[in-house]
Formats: C-alpha cells, sequence, structure tokens
C-alpha cells in the first residue's frame, strides 16, 4: 500500500530534516557541559529517563554527540518499584548499553516514599509548570 505522506519517508523529508535538526540540537546542548575533568566519577550529562521514546531517543542522540569516554546519567525517579517508568527504563536501559555500551550509561534509579513526598509538597508545588498538572508533579518531585 503507498503511503499517504511519501515525502515524509524519502530520504531528505519533513522526517529526516527533522531527525538532523534534533540531533543538531542535542549535540549543542551537550558540547556546553562535555569534556574536562570530571569529579568523584560523576557525569556532566544527565537527564530524567523514563525509558519512553523520548527520553530513550535524546539519551541515545547524547551518547553519540559526547566525546568517548563521557557517560551519561539517566536519571529514573519511582514513587512504586513496579511503576510503569521504572520497568520501561530497565528495559530501555539495556537496549543502550547493548547499543553504546556498558560504560557509557549510568541508571540512576531513585525511590520516593509517598510519605516523604507529601511531606514536601508545599515545596513540590512551587516547583511547579507549566500547567501545575499531575505530570508537573511527578516531574517537581
Amino acid at each position: 500500500a503507498a503511503s499517504p505522506c511519501p515525502s515524509l519517508l524519502q530520504d531528505g523529508g519533513a522526517s529526516a530534516a527533522f531527525a538532523r535538526v534534533l540531533a543538531a540540537a542535542v549535540a549543542i546542548r551537550v558540547a556546553g557541559v562535555a569534556g574536562g575533568e570530571v569529579r568523584g566519577g560523576s557525569s556532566r550529562v544527565g537527564l530524567l529517563f523514563s525509558g519512553g521514546l523520548d527520553s530513550t531517543v535524546l539519551a541515545a542522540l547524547a551518547a553519540e554527540a559526547l566525546p568517548e569516554g563521557e557517560t551519561v546519567e539517566l536519571l529514573n525517579v519511582a514513587f512504586d518499584r513496579a511503576a510503569p517508568d521504572r520497568l520501561t527504563a530497565l528495559c530501555s536501559f539495556a537496549d543502550l548499553v547493548a547499543r553504546y555500551g556498558a560504560q557509557r550509561f549510568r541508571l540512576v534509579l531513585a525511590d520516593v516514599e509517598e510519605a516523604e513526598v507529601r511531606r514536601n509538597e508545599a515545596s513540590i508545588c512551587r516547583l511547579l509548570g507549566p500547567g501545575a498538572t499531575h505530570l508537573d508533579f511527578n516531574i517537581a518531585a
């Protein structure tokens, strides 16, 4: 069957242009933090990592843009160890390691108890944006 949008699938189409622009944007973003002395084994580049498509693509693009030896820290926060974001993060991390090698990424798993969130709810709410939605609350927490 013919594609309803054949130009998007052709080399040089809108999707290829988007991929180039996104890769260039990530390269520019990580260029300012990459290189130099790393202290205490920490990474200079880190991103919130749910393991979903967007965070996994950004992690892969960061790995491609960074010099050899630079590690990307993937930060996953869960309020329940069986949370879907925790499970997808573990699976996507395994895929990234298979593609780029074990030294390229460090997965940091942060478990936050509900009681801790409730104790800090007022502070978290002050950080919310842009729309103070449930998703914004989870990101801010």
